[in-house]
């Protein structure tokens, strides 16, 4: 029968979503490191009184269990606080309001309910009110109202790893094939940005450096096969 059927498939997807359940658990468990951290905290802390907190990190997993932690943060900003303009990327949160002095007021909530609910703790450092016009520094990039820029910080850091790639493919200790791959994946990062500029000048060095290796090339090559015959002078040689 056809109820009988379709029964039988929602028992099987309800068996399976249960297993996956089962394992996303165990998981979750093996992560217990017993009493190994307990000197880190006072014994009056919300890590002796409520539990463990925190998601387990270094896979795949741990995106997935950013977002499922802190959704409970996104119902509290949009239902609670009634934050019209919220946006959350993983552990990045943006308020935006018009009025400074309720900016400061969902930071306050916001904060005290990441404590009480989720056992977290903001890093101060890492909390500003500013004006939009100034840019906002977001996954990667600082968005402004009408364009894209890459973070100073982020610019340097890979310059500096460029250079020094750049110098281990002149002296052959790096793969040009490695290097173009390389600069392209970092490129396809750049390009949602505004970076023509700052891309045509970094592509313009990788062939200052291509052209100075071939010069290199050039030189060893020859130098090692051609033979200049000895000249010998005499004091005796009359014109």
């Amino acid at each position: 029968m056809i109820v009988q059927s379709l029964v039988d498939r929602f028992c099987m997807l309800f068996k399976l979503i249960h297993a996956v359940f089962e394992f996303i658990k165990t998981f979750i468990d093996s992560t217990n490191s017993g009493a190994e951290h307990d000197a880190l905290f006072e014994p009056d802390s919300y890590y002796f009184t409520k539990g463990r907190r925190g998601i387990p990190i270094g896979n795949l997993t741990s995106q997935l269990f950013a977002n499922i932690y802190l959704h409970q943060a996104d119902m509290f900003a949009k239902q609670t606080l009634k934050i019209k303009h919220y946006v959350r990327y993983m552990d990045d949160i943006l308020f935006f309001s018009n009025s400074k002095a309720q900016l400061h007021e969902w930071q306050h909530s916001m904060i005290e309910y990441l404590y009480e609910e989720l056992y977290l703790i903001v890093n101060p450092h890492k909390v500003r009110l500013y004006p939009t016009s100034q840019g906002i520094p977001f996954v990667g990039y600082v968005i402004r109202p009408y364009f894209l820029l890459l973070r100073s910080n982020s610019v340097r850091r890979f310059k500096k790893r460029y250079n020094k790639q750049l110098h281990a493919m002149m002296n052959e200790r790096l793969n040009l094939i490695d290097l173009r791959e390389s600069f392209a994946s970092w490129k396809a990062h750049a390009s949602h940005a505004s970076t023509n500029r700052l891309v045509a000048k970094l592509e313009s060095l990788q062939q200052d450096y291509l052209f100075v290796r071939g010069i290199r090339r050039y030189y060893r090559k020859h130098r090692s096969t051609e033979t200049i015959p000895p000249t010998q002078l005499s004091f005796f040689d009359k014109e």
